[in-house]
């Protein structure tokens, strides 16, 4: 038996999927509404759940309170378990490689297939990114192209630029309107 949580925080709205035992079986947020942020984590939800939704309590309280702070460019010493035994090898390894680019700083989806000992796999990096079950607990908003462009990402780049701008990433403009990391703020794994 899955809950479904959800809440308000400042502007955002969060809601996420816990396991019986309290793993974090997937979890977004949301600028647009509730209804947004609930229906990414029913998309993400194994086959075959039994889901009811529940009120807060203080566990989910502190989730909560965690995943606002990342949004909010906090840094996190986010240590609440995420249930990850249902994917694929290879995306765990992937997701796992993603939560330790450290805060401020950003790699390449080229960079994390290498790391992987997989250099050819940066367009399956990129799609794993596209489908992270956990945003933004594991922060697939620090990924970006090889030539530190920002990419893409599922909340539109204006919401990636401004995650990332609140970790203290500088950014520059080489031509027209295409935003650039700042290299000093590149981390290979």
């Amino acid at each position: 038996m899955l809950s479904i949580h959800s809440c308000k925080k400042r502007k955002l709205w969060f809601s996420l999927a816990l396991s019986e035992n309290g793993q974090i079986v997937c979890c977004s947020f949301s600028v647009k509404g509730r209804e947004d942020a609930v229906s990414y984590v029913l998309e993400k939800i194994p086959l075959n759940n039994c889901i009811m939704e529940k009120k807060e309590d203080e566990y989910v309280k502190k989730l909560f309170k965690a995943i606002s702070n990342i949004c909010e460019g906090k840094k996190e010493n986010f240590n609440f378990e995420l249930k990850m035994n249902h994917l694929p090898f290879f995306t765990r390894k992937v997701l796992e490689t993603v939560i330790g680019i450290p805060h401020g700083f950003v790699s390449t989806y080229g960079c994390i297939a290498s790391s992987l000992s997989r250099r050819k796999a940066a367009r399956a990096v990129g799609n794993i990114m596209a489908s992270n079950p956990f945003p933004p607990i594991v922060p697939c908003h620090r990924v970006v192209y090889y030539d530190l462009s920002l990419g893409g990402y599922g909340l539109g780049l204006e919401i990636k630029c401004l995650l990332l701008r609140k970790e203290g990433v500088k950014f520059r403009t080489k031509t027209g309107s295409v935003i650039y990391v700042d290299p000093t703020h590149l981390f290979v794994p």
